[in-house]
């Protein structure tokens, strides 16, 4: 059957109060996939919107997303699963491609969570539970996490350093990224010292430091056919592997608090799709929501046995630099999407990774391909709209830059090249 392929992928800033509207965040994202990509919006066929509902004011988001992208008329999708809405839209989209009903589709995350306060996202993020049975006693997610934490230090002695050590790993990346929302070094002192507000309790053991911040931003991903994939796309990124699975909404019918079973069942379906272990894998990148939920994602994926998860942050053998046990010498770094490094090319000896319950690596990379955003594709813009250049890489505010990049997307003025041009690459 038809291969499924990620073509261009792209992310805004993440910050903490985002100034505009959300139609506005969502475009950030796109712009920069499609720019990726090489593509304009009319090559898009479909499209995939992704959020939890209830943090902005505007109900299916989809309609007014798709219209102000310049997705008309083409159909939208709107899906919410809350933390997981994104890697749900990303296996719609696949399905989608992969039936042969479109050929090109975006899937596009956003969450817009400053236009409320701390204390409301807190009990909409409680009603994603059940709102009969724990939400109404006030079960929040970091209670929820809380309980996970608790289980995990009683049956294995993970300790309280074992999860500083995995918010110290995201702050070193998170200072090197200059989309993250959070900068700041951290170090174990912070997370130790009473006085310190990173060390203050939310919902014992989990402190401050342990726990994610709110924030808006949007990514973006490109998914196409095997066919457009080729004709748009020198290195395109297979999608070899997807899974997912539920399980008991309700904490008292869950069976173990020490993991994760729905992650365990969504790695399994996607190690045997992709035909790959844990071994195999060589980047992962994790919902690190709180440093427990980063701690279980290294065991529900195989890459430590239950129990075993902290030996690998206190070698740190999950940083970029750390060699994970039995990687056979490469490179295995396990690193939250919130905290990501900047991109960059891939090992030309590297498998793409199965996507098992968390959200999959895009894979990175847009090669030398007509469209991309490399010096000669730049050249031959320049000579045909050196106005129109010179006006887009000056400083003249967000809102100018942001509507002529919305009109390069509407009318086709992106950097894509078609073959019959016959484009020769410079000496």
């Amino acid at each position: 059957m038809n291969k499924v392929a990620i073509i261009g992928v792209g992310q805004s800033k993440f910050v903490r109060q985002y100034p505009g509207s959300i139609r506005e965040l969502a475009f950030d994202g796109f712009k920069e996939a499609v720019r990726d990509a090489g593509i304009t919006s009319g090559d898009i066929d479909a499209s995939v919107v992704c959020s939890a509902p209830e943090y902005d004011k505007q109900r299916s988001p989809a309609g007014v997303i798709a219209e102000y992208l310049g997705l008309n008329p083409q159909p939208t999708f709107y899906v919410e699963s809350l933390c997981s809405s994104s890697s749900t839209g990303l296996r719609l989209a696949y399905s989608l491609v992969k039936s042969g009903l479109h050929s090109m589709v975006a899937v596009l995350g956003f969450q817009k969570m400053s236009e409320i306060s701390s204390a409301e996202s807190q009990e909409r993020m409680g009603r994603g539970a059940d709102i009969q049975w724990e939400s109404p006693f006030g079960t929040m997610m970091p209670a929820y996490y809380a309980m996970y934490a608790r289980a995990h230090m009683a049956a294995y002695g993970t300790t309280l350093e074992d999860l500083a050590l995995i918010r110290v790993k995201a702050a070193t990346y998170g200072q090197l990224n200059d989309k993250a929302v959070y900068r700041k070094p951290v170090t174990l002192a912070n997370l130790s010292n009473p006085e310190d507000r990173m060390a203050g309790p939310v919902a014992s053991p989990l402190r401050v430091g342990d726990c994610c911040a709110n924030a808006d931003g949007s990514s973006c991903v490109i998914v196409a056919s095997e066919e457009k994939a080729k004709a748009f796309c020198k290195k395109p990124v297979w999608i070899l592997g997807l899974g997912a699975a539920t399980t008991s909404v309700n904490l008292a019918g869950r069976e173990v608090f020490t993991g994760l079973t729905a992650a365990r069942e969504a790695a399994r379906q996607a190690y045997a799709m992709a035909g790959v272990g844990p071994k195999e894998i060589d980047v992962a990148e994790v919902h690190d929501c709180f440093t427990i939920a980063e701690m279980m994602a290294y065991e529900d994926l195989g890459f430590a046995k239950p129990g075993e998860g902290k030996e690998l942050i206190r070698s740190r053998a999950t940083y970029k630099e750390g060699q994970h046990p039995g990687q056979r010498g490469r490179r295995a770094p396990v690193q939250g999407p919130s905290h990501r490094r900047h991109r960059r090319q891939p090992d030309p000896h590297h498998r793409p990774a199965a996507a098992g319950g968390s959200r999959p690596h895009p894979g990175q990379g847009s090669g030398d391909r007509p469209g991309a955003q490399h010096r000669r594709g730049r050249a031959i813009r320049q000579r045909q709209h050196p106005r129109a250049v010179r006006k887009q890489e000056t400083h003249d505010g967000g809102e100018k830059r942001e509507r002529r990049a919305l009109q390069e997307i509407r009318h086709g003025e992106l950097h894509r090249h078609h073959q019959d041009q016959r484009l020769h690459r410079p000496p």
